[in-house]
């Protein structure tokens, strides 16, 4: 994400080949992983529970722990980029055009993207730090998790098997991703740049492409992942896990290599779900697997550590960095890959400093309240 925004941002003067073009696009399917690791990782708790017979997870304390890790880091970034680096965006993109940059100052679109609601709406779609309507759409996952895992415990009623009813609900999830996908391209009209900009400027086809209705069915990915790990661990599924994971591998292979010729949110969709997978399964010697091992390295597992601080700043340094004309004019590769040195340094060196001042401390928090209802 960090690397296609960069290009996007800063437009510097080297041009890359159509190779480099589709790459620099398909970076920004990291996104798609990040929904879909969401769907895996929040899911994962109600369907294990449900296989092992148990009562759902507290909903309580989900949507506190999910509040508590969401909104203090983002606000945090969010009132300095606007009021400290006056680096937010305050107007929504339009066709050519990313949006006026500076200090919001309308009331209601403080209070939209102090909230989180604004890519909810037309009038403040794309405003505050450009990368928050995945979170707004992420909110939005939450409100229904709850639900949707007590659509399994009912369907577990009236159905022997509790793999069936654990795979309703990401199927569901599917199928209005879908549904909402073929809607969203049903509203939108003209010529391919007029498209790309009603999807992603101040109309109601914009809002729906970001809604939870648009990117459901890439939550649903990490879901069916779910239910394939918790399946295999309850005993639920006895399918030889010595021959799950070439056809793991079979699975993300073919995937990747089809995204030429099918919608690259669906590709990267299958090979987030495949890749989550392959890293939860465990091998056929019960140990944990090496693409385990290696993303529990300690270099992966402190960039996952700031990894969602990251992705709050590296737009508002983005915009920093073009007010002030800095890797917008290079004319090499070697500048070109300079400035996006630099703004990995910082990215990485704020984003770090945010990870240890504001988000431990609320992550301790979040602990401590569960010990104290839980005892």
């Amino acid at each position: 994400m960090l690397s296609g925004h960069f290009w996007q941002h800063l437009s510097p003067g080297v041009e890359p080949s159509s190779t480099g073009r589709s790459v620099l696009s398909d970076l920004e399917q990291g996104l798609t992983l990040f929904f879909a690791l969401s769907g895996f990782l929040l899911y994962l708790p109600f369907v294990s529970r449900l296989m092992s017979g148990r009562s759902a997870p507290s909903a309580r304390q989900f949507y506190f722990n999910r509040v508590v890790r969401i909104f203090p880091a983002y606000l945090v970034v969010l009132l300095v980029a606007s009021y400290v680096l006056c680096a937010t965006y305050v107007s929504s993109p339009e066709l050519g055009y990313l949006g006026d940059i500076g200090s919001m100052t309308e009331p209601l679109q403080i209070i939209a993207n102090l909230s989180l609601v604004q890519a909810l709406v037309p009038g403040t779609m794309g405003t505050g730090l450009g990368v928050s309507w995945s979170l707004t759409t992420e909110l939005c996952f939450y409100a229904i998790l709850p639900l949707l895992g007590l659509l399994g415990y009912r369907v577990a009623r009236s159905v022997r098997s509790p793999v069936a009813a654990a795979l309703v609900a990401p199927a569901l999830m599917f199928v209005v991703g879908g549904l909402a996908q073929t809607l969203g391209i049903l509203l939108r009209s003209g010529s391919a740049e007029q498209q790309y900009a009603m999807s992603w400027g101040p109309t109601w086809a914009g809002v729906l492409d970001r809604s939870l209705l648009s990117m459901a069915h890439l939550f649903a990915f990490g879901m069916f992942a779910a239910v394939l790990v918790a399946g295999l661990s309850a005993g639920r599924i006895t399918w030889d896990v010595g021959r799950i994971r070439p056809l793991l591998w079979v699975v993300a292979v073919c995937a990747l290599v089809s995204v030429a010729v099918v919608p690259a949110a669906l590709a990267f969709g299958l090979v987030s779900a495949a890749l989550i997978a392959l890293a939860t399964v465990p091998s056929q010697s019960g140990q944990p697997s090496w693409t385990a091992r290696v993303l529990e390295s300690r270099l992966l597992r402190n960039a996952g550590l700031i990894s969602y601080s990251v992705y709050l700043w590296h737009v508002p340094i983005l915009n920093v960095m073009a007010s002030h004309d800095l890797g917008t004019a290079q004319q090499t590769w070697a500048g070109a890959i300079g400035w996006w040195l630099v703004l990995v340094c910082v990215t990485t060196a704020v984003a770090t400093t945010t990870y240890y001042g504001v988000e431990r401390p609320f992550t301790r928090l979040r602990e401590r309240v569960r010990v104290t209802r839980s005892s």
